[in-house]
């Protein structure tokens, strides 16, 4: 018999069974649904939480300091090696120190950190008010809320534009000869963390004679330069850390988290197939009479196996298609929801449902290789049933 046939006949076989096919293309579609919806959901969770650790530039930089037990610090001549590297794009080195902070009357002890434009753009700093300082900027400040909730200040925008003296302590500024204030003007506050602390332009320091770093940090050319220019470093004999070790750890543990996801999604799926394995057995029961009589007109073994394993895969072509269609239109409802709900309470949206389309695609080559599987030992049943037996089965 030609496909044509074939197939029209099984959708005839189908429709004829309205109630019966519409159930199992139910059961095939809310379970490829649901493992789609688990599985975004995870892939979701995944983006948010990258996003919440590190930046795209992040995941291209590498944090370097002195190794373990060394008292030396960075010098600019190491710097400059760095910089020589191949596949650097940039070196960001920084300074930090203890310091008093005088502003208002009041006085804190914080952290202060020296640290270029550049690197501060780079670790995403942002300013709740004011603005950041800019690459020229040299007696400009960025402090957070913490310390200005310490310093007493009432409001972050009333502090933006006004002087703070900072006065550098510690055997760093004792080695340079620092002992005065140094006076900055706050150009921007940034969210504070649990301690007080604040920024400054890495050259106003050097300025005051501060020669050494602390740390660096060092930018590669791309992600895929990362590994191998961590291990250059390392050979130089300064200790390192990355955030693409991070996300890559974040990953592994996400990819845990997807399948324990897709085993779950995977028993709506088994019992959705198992329903279709009962219907198709229930038709070759029903249909045994006629699979004779389509026997004794000429029709072949091969002819009756492909009819039913048509039947088959319609169901889990459309069970898949209508279980992708409603994953994706659930996904979008709950995003949209998250959305609206963001926007009244002042947050920033998420997506917290995401269908990669590698995986909406195997979902659904799943569901059509699951549903020929399904139908594989009815096909062959029925192919294998003799005409005689068929046209005398009541």
């Amino acid at each position: 018999m030609q496909l044509r046939f074939i197939v029209e006949l099984a959708f005839k076989n189908l429709v004829s069974r309205r109630l019966r096919t519409v159930l199992t293309l139910a059961g095939v579609g809310i379970a490829i649904s649901f493992a789609v919806f688990l599985l975004s959901i995870g892939y979701g969770l995944q983006i948010i939480s990258l996003d919440e650790i590190v930046n795209a530039e992040a995941v291209r930089t590498i944090d370097v300091s002195p190794a373990k037990g060394e008292t030396g610090a960075i010098t600019k001549d190491d710097v400059t090696v760095l910089k020589s590297l191949i596949t650097v794009e940039n070196v960001y080195p920084q300074i930090s120190l203890g310091g008093t902070l005088n502003y208002g009357g009041s006085a804190i002890d914080s952290v202060v950190y020296g640290k270029a434009a550049g690197l501060v753009k780079l670790e995403g700093a942002a300013a709740v008010t004011g603005k950041l300082y800019g690459s020229a900027a040299d007696k400009e400040a960025l402090i957070n809320t913490t310390a200005l909730d310490q310093l007493g200040a009432d409001k972050p925008a009333d502090a933006v534009g006004k002087t703070i003296s900072i006065k550098p302590a510690g055997d760093s500024a004792a080695a340079v000869g620092v002992s005065e204030p140094i006076e900055y003007k706050i150009v921007g506050v940034i969210e504070g963390k649990k301690a007080p602390y604040i920024y400054v332009p890495l050259s106003s320091l050097e300025k005051e004679g501060f020669k050494t770093y602390d740390r660096a940090k060092v930018m590669a050319e791309s992600q895929d330069d990362v590994s191998a220019l961590q291990a250059a470093i390392q050979d130089l004999g300064y200790r390192t850390s990355s955030a693409r070790e991070t996300v890559e750890q974040a990953n592994v543990i996400f990819d845990v988290f997807k399948v324990l996801l897709l085993f779950f999604g995977s028993i709506a799926v088994v019992v959705a197939f198992v329903g279709m394995f009962n219907t198709l057995t229930i038709s070759l029961l029903e249909k045994t009479r006629e699979v004779g009589m389509m026997r004794a007109l000429g029709a072949t073994h091969r002819d009756v196996q492909r009819l039913f394993l048509t039947e088959a895969l319609i169901i889990g072509i459309l069970g898949g298609v209508s279980g992708v269609v409603l994953a994706l239109l659930t996904g979008l409802a709950v995003n949209g929801g998250v959305a609206v709900l963001a926007g009244v309470t002042g947050n920033e949206p998420a997506t917290i449902f995401y269908s990669p389309a590698l995986m909406v695609a195997a979902m659904f080559v799943i569901a059509s290789v699951s549903s020929f599987l399904t139908g594989l030992y009815p096909a062959r049943r029925a192919a294998k049933t003799k005409i005689l037996d068929a046209l005398r089965y009541e």
